[in-house]
């Protein structure tokens, strides 16, 4: 090409056109959309590509058709599996809870929360999951519904964890049953929590030393987000936040044993003002009372 001379000096002729020319792809600025292309270059002698409209659509539909494929098929599969993983180790002993806080899906199970591409990433970077662009695309395929760029929180985190193994949907069914016993259907939380207070000497965890009393009942309180001493825990909500932590705890048996230490009935209701199994309230003869430590 000869150079052409303008008020700058002598430059080169720069072409611009939509797509249909023969331009050097090493040197001309394209878009993967064909009705957006429009191309600005220099042509040259060595390279020129026919880089028409109907390739381009025709590669991206190709890439359509990849993504809706793998949303439907084995490639949803490994992606999921490859986040759960992930999940698991960033959530450790807690399982998919601190996933579920993340998204801001703890304890509303039952309700609607959306997020977009880019709060999903942002969860993904912090489990330290690697995600492409690709990959959201498959994600969202699946699970955008209404093609608003949005996603059901709750939704996609019950197809990451999948379902709680009957024997131990059935034990948490129970143990919850025991916090009823009024048979109201729900348990007020701060009962709730005092009984797992009072019990959490017995926790596995506990028994075996691997962690302290105080550890157990912080990082169960912690799971409960948006929960206060007014509100009420239904079973909705209990069998959800052991949905979560399940799938951390591979011994069915460790995990009956933790739901049947955790949940026994006192004697007596003293659990739900928050007092130990070793101090109970003691009235005197002349009907001063307090509070005494046995053991």
């Amino acid at each position: 090409m000869k150079p052409q001379k303008t008020s700058l000096g002598f430059e080169l002729e720069v072409n611009c056109s939509f797509a249909g020319d023969n331009f050097s792809r090493s040197i001309a600025a394209v878009t993967n959309h064909p009705e957006n292309l429009f191309v600005i270059g220099t042509e040259t002698r060595r390279a020129r590509t026919n880089l028409t409209v109907a390739s381009l659509r025709s590669r991206t539909e190709r890439c359509e058709w990849n993504a809706t494929s793998m949303s439907s098929g084995s490639g949803l599969d490994i992606l999921m599996s490859r986040i759960r993983q992930g999940a698991l180790h960033f959530g450790g002993r807690l399982g998919f809870r601190v996933v579920s806080k993340a998204l801001k899906v703890a304890c509303r199970e039952q309700r609607t929360t959306l997020v977009d591409r880019q709060k999903l990433l942002s969860s993904f970077r912090l489990m330290g999951v690697t995600i492409q662009p690709i990959d959201l695309d498959v994600i969202y395929k699946r699970f955008d519904h209404d093609g608003n760029g949005l996603i059901c929180a709750q939704e996609f985190l019950r197809a990451l964890r999948e379902d709680m193994p009957p024997n131990r949907l059935s034990a948490v069914a129970t143990a919850f049953q025991k916090l009823t016993v009024e048979g109201g259907g729900s348990v007020n939380y701060r009962d709730m929590v005092n009984m797992f207070k009072h019990n959490a000497t017995h926790h596995p965890g506990v028994s075996d030393g691997t962690l302290t009393c105080e550890r157990v009942i912080s990082e169960f309180v912690n799971c409960w987000s948006d929960m206060n001493d007014t509100t009420t825990v239904t079973l909705d909500d209990f069998v959800a936040y052991y949905t979560d932590i399940s799938p951390a705890i591979e011994s069915h048996e460790r995990f009956a044993v933790m739901l049947e230490n955790c949940w026994r009935i006192p004697e007596t209701d003293n659990y739900k003002r928050g007092l130990s199994q070793t101090a109970w309230p003691l009235v005197c003869s002349n009907d001063a009372a307090q509070t005494v430590s046995i053991g």
